[in-house]
């Protein structure tokens, strides 16, 4: 509205204007703006200690401290890990692909290869797969939650390592489950 945008060369003073990114020459004051970046998807292993957020306020290293593109697009990860976590995230410029990936009607499975305290035995293995009620952090409701698969990769004397896969997580949801049955998250 301001004058200071055009759209192949035409002045654009109303609003909505629209433009096809792929067609269409957007310029502002003069300079082009660069609608069409390649779809980029990386692969990252996200260490422990790091937070998946691209500012934090508590100063703590990013994932985007550890990973810089080199064409400088400006990348955002596909799902979180929480701090205390490590594992492989995936990194991209292309919204459709994430909200694919990403969107809870989608059900895309995560699998987790988690670590827990103590000796878990297939009576906590059936009451995780019917769920646990957990009290959302922010709005205070509970809900059911539930894995759609655990299964015991590996048992030893205080641990058991189990292969978890999830269609839908809520916040720390593994940890909050395996705490509730008495099996703390190790790793």
């Amino acid at each position: 509205e301001e004058g200071a945008v055009r759209v192949n060369g035409h002045l654009i003073t109303t609003l909505p204007a629209w433009v096809n990114p792929k067609q269409d020459v957007i310029t502002v004051h003069g300079r082009r703006v660069r609608t069409a970046a390649p779809a980029i998807c990386l692969m990252f292993f996200k260490p422990r200690g790091v937070v998946c957020t691209a500012d934090d306020p508590e100063g703590r290293k990013t994932i985007f401290d550890l990973v810089r593109h080199p064409s400088g697009v400006r990348l955002f990860s596909i799902g979180r890990l929480d701090m205390d976590s490590s594992g492989l995230l995936l990194m991209t410029n292309d919204g459709e692909l994430s909200n694919l990936l990403t969107h809870p009607s989608r059900h895309v499975p995560r699998t987790y290869d988690v670590l827990v305290s103590g000796e878990v035995d297939p009576s906590t293995i059936q009451k995780l797969m019917r769920g646990i009620r957990l009290k959302d952090e922010r709005s205070g409701r509970t809900h059911q939650a539930r894995f759609n698969s655990v299964r015991i990769t590996r048992t030893q004397r205080d641990r058991t390592r189990l292969r978890i896969v999830l269609a839908e997580g809520r916040n720390r949801q593994i940890r909050r489950m395996m705490l509730q049955v008495g099996h703390p998250v190790r790793k």
